[in-house]
C-alpha cells in the first residue's frame, strides 16, 4: 500500500469507532492527512480565501481522525475514551499493538 491508500482507507472507515488500526496504518494515514492539510492551507493562503478552505477541511477531517485514533487505541488494548487527553493520546498512538484483544484480531496492515 502506498501513503494515500492509507489515507483513502481512513476516509472509507469514516465514523467507524469499532475494531483496530495498526500503528503503521495510523501513522501513514496521519502523514497523508498532514500533506493534504498543508496543500489545502497553501491553496487557501495563495488565493486569499482567509482561512475558509482550511477551516472547512479541518472540520471535515475531525470525525475520520477521531475514529482512526479510537481504533488505534483499541489496537493497543485501551479504551477509545483515552484519546481525548492529548498527552495520553500521543503515547497510545506510539504503543505497539497486541496479537489479539477484546477489540478483535490483529489488523492485516
Amino acid at each position: 500500500m502506498n501513503l494515500f491508500d492509507y489515507y483513502k482507507n481512513g476516509w472509507s472507515e469514516f465514523g467507524n469507532f469499532s475494531g483496530r488500526m495498526s500503528r503503521k496504518a495510523y501513522w501513514n494515514y496521519f502523514l497523508a492527512e498532514l500533506i493534504v492539510a498543508f496543500c489545502v492551507g497553501f491553496t487557501d493562503g495563495f488565493f486569499f480565501f482567509d482561512g475558509t478552505l482550511t477551516t472547512i477541511y479541518g472540520l471535515a477531517i475531525l470525525i475520520p481522525q477521531l475514529s482512526a485514533s479510537v481504533r488505534r487505541a483499541h489496537d493497543s488494548g485501551r479504551s477509545g475514551g483515552w484519546v481525548i487527553i492529548p498527552v495520553v493520546r500521543f503515547f497510545i498512538m506510539l504503543a505497539e499493538g497486541g496479537k489479539k484483544n477484546k477489540y478483535g484480531k490483529k489488523p492485516k496492515f
